[in-house]
């Protein structure tokens, strides 16, 4: 049940989208539970872009000490945001998860055919899992390239591939780059900046050598 003030966000949400709140329907104040439900992810989305902020914020004013991290490596996220986007992962299925995580470590933006090969699954299921990822609001389809995706926010892709234990995701790094090199081969278009970083952070299971190829 929405209260008037969700109503009314709720309404100029539809109208935002291009579609008449009256053509959604209710009766007796009751709003579908598709109408709920993309008020539930909007507010979401509100709540990790506050957190974003909140984050800059605190590495700007020096609250955060940053002087041992690494150049170049990412600040490890407090908590309290994990533990937010935690809560909106809890539902999703395992299938699901696991496609996401695979896709956490190929990249903020991520291809169909890349991520088929990682996680080992046919690309008519891992269709399915990305409709069920962004219908929760946590991947969009890139416009402009069929099979292109990217997560909704960064802080939920940091949150996925922080919570794989390291030998999963040295493993995963491998078969992206192993998964990369089958795509491209020898053509000139191979992103090779990608293949040395995945190559780089499978070397504790691997080839260490294998990154200065690229």
């Amino acid at each position: 049940m929405l209260d008037r003030a969700q109503e009314e966000q709720a309404r100029a949400a539809l109208r935002d989208a291009g579609l008449d709140p009256a053509a959604v329907g209710h009766h007796d104040n009751v709003w579908s539970q598709d109408v709920e439900e993309a008020l539930e992810i909007a507010r979401f989305e509100c709540v990790l872009e506050r957190l974003h902020r909140r984050l800059r914020l605190l590495v700007a004013e020096g609250a955060l000490d940053t002087s041992l991290t690494p150049e170049g490596a990412r600040l490890p996220l407090p908590d309290g945001v994990r533990a937010t986007i935690r809560r909106r992962l809890d539902p999703v299925q395992p299938a699901v998860m696991r496609a996401l995580c695979a896709a956490a470590v190929i990249g903020p933006e991520f291809r169909l055919p890349t991520l088929a090969r990682v996680a080992g699954e046919d690309r008519t299921a891992l269709l399915g899992h990305l409709d069920e990822a962004s219908q929760a609001g946590l991947v969009e389809e890139l416009p402009g390239g069929l099979g292109r995706y990217q997560f909704a926010h960064a802080l939920i892709r940091e949150t996925l591939y922080d919570g794989l234990a390291m030998q999963e995701r040295v493993a995963l790094h491998a078969s992206v780059g192993e998964a990369l090199v089958e795509l491209y081969a020898d053509r000139p278009d191979a992103p090779l900046s990608e293949l040395a970083h995945h190559f780089l952070q499978a070397a504790p299971a691997g080839d260490p050598a294998r990154a200065a190829d690229y």
